[in-house]
């Protein structure tokens, strides 16, 4: 794949997980109802529940908005120090809030059997990478947690 057509879908994942990590804005706006919601019924009276959907929302939305920058190079090699800050923003989002809460969200998962697995196994999956790439970097090896 040639320079131009790399960076055209960089630009394009960049948009996309800026986006989709604004989403969860919309949630936090009173007497607004995302269409998501209008079909969650069963777990509507459940305080457990809500937890764990605005920690995986917020989390979630956390990984998304600065994830994307951690694998721009040039950013990473001018501005390591908030690389790093970024990075820990990053990880607390993930292994604190947003697995953990997205685990739990995953049992409700609209869709049946296959969602529930489907979103249970991304959670987990998310958990560990996230998990295997801080123990790497604490090893000082943070060659293995670079993309490509």
């Amino acid at each position: 794949m040639n320079h131009t057509s790399q960076m055209n879908l960089w630009r394009l994942m960049s948009f996309f997980a800026i986006g989709v990590g604004l989403y969860p804005i919309l949630f936090f706006i009173p007497g607004l109802t995302p269409g998501f919601l209008e079909g969650k019924t069963d777990v509507m009276g459940s305080t457990l529940w809500w937890v764990a959907f605005y920690m995986h929302i917020t989390g979630g939305g956390i990984a998304l908005l600065t994830g994307w920058i951690q694998f721009w190079k040039k950013f990473r090699d001018k501005y390591i120090r908030i690389h790093r800050r970024i990075g820990l923003i990053y990880w607390v989002a993930i292994l604190f809030v947003g697995a953990p809460g997205g685990l739990y969200a995953a049992y409700y998962a609209m869709g049946g059997f296959p969602a529930k697995v489907g979103f249970t196994l991304l959670g987990v999956f998310w958990f560990i990478a996230t998990l295997k790439a801080l123990l790497a970097i604490k090893k000082r090896t943070p060659a293995t947690t670079k993309y490509g």
